[in-house]
């Protein structure tokens, strides 16, 4: 679902160019696959998601550990307090920045 919801968060802002990364290896390879239609449960979503990918010049879809990406999961944890939609383009927020550092000196 995440996924979905950041393709099409790309595609509206019209990002020439994108890397998405996710620790959901079984959903990475899904996108990959190059069959017609997934008759998974999230099928319908793989599906939409693949018909994204045909709106973008470059972008790169790639499994991540969980543990390579402290940014993400640090940000899941935060959106489940949440209740509203916030988007960030350019600034990183005040309170993200230590981990932000922390994930670009430990990669």
């Amino acid at each position: 679902m995440a996924l979905h919801f950041g393709m099409k968060f790309v595609r509206d802002a019209d990002f020439p160019s994108v890397l998405i990364e996710s620790d959901l290896h079984g959903v990475v390879n899904d996108v990959k696959k190059d069959e017609e239609e997934s008759w998974a449960s999230d099928g319908y979503l793989i599906d939409d998601i693949k018909r994204s990918l045909q709106h973008f010049e470059d972008i790169t879809i790639s499994f991540s550990p969980r543990g390579c990406n402290q940014v993400a999961h640090f940000l899941v944890r935060h959106a489940l307090n949440c209740n509203i939609m916030v988007t960030w383009i350019e600034e990183v927020p005040f309170w993200l920045e230590s981990i932000v550092k922390d994930d670009v000196v430990s990669s």
